[in-house]
């Protein structure tokens, strides 16, 4: 496994600011209640990214990077809000949790230490950007069994 650098990393982070930048921005116009759509999709988008089948968050993704435990398997949803909150840890401790990473041999944070994760380069092969969301969006709702099971029922009413 080759882990992530610093600079990768920095650069996905940037890429997910502008896009949660942009789709605040715009839910900040729909919604009455700007604030609470604000908390809600910044404690949403990072771990429901990690934790799909992309293991990577749009910017990391466009970089060449996901997320993965200590084995190299896809991280749960319970490890990436683990990562979400220490990041934020992190941030409020003048940013010495990211720094960690210039010191560790497998170039973790202390997000990455909290929640078992690491940071490595490569993709997920033959897999969609777009499918691999939705299917997200169905296991975080708990209809990813469903779903079939509702296919071959409209086949078979046919």
């Amino acid at each position: 496994m080759e882990y992530a650098g610093f600079w990768r990393r920095f650069g996905g982070v940037l890429i997910d600011g502008f896009i949660g930048g942009l789709i605040g921005l715009v839910l900040g116009l729909i919604v009455r209640s700007p604030l609470a759509i604000g908390i809600v999709f910044a404690l949403f988008y990072q771990p429901f990214f990690e934790s799909s089948e992309l293991q990577a968050t749009p910017g990391k993704a466009l970089l060449g990077m996901r997320i993965t435990d200590l084995n190299g398997n896809r991280i749960t949803f319970k490890q990436a809000i683990i990562r979400y909150f220490v990041r934020i840890i992190s941030g409020m401790l003048l940013c010495f949790g990211y720094l960690l990473m210039l010191f560790s041999d497998k170039k973790q944070t202390l997000h990455d230490m909290a929640a078992e994760t690491l940071v490595v380069r490569g993709d997920i092969q033959n897999v969609s950007y777009f499918q691999a969301w939705y299917n997200q969006v169905l296991e975080v709702l708990g209809m990813v069994d469903k779903v079939p099971q509702k296919r071959e029922e409209l086949l078979k009413k046919l």
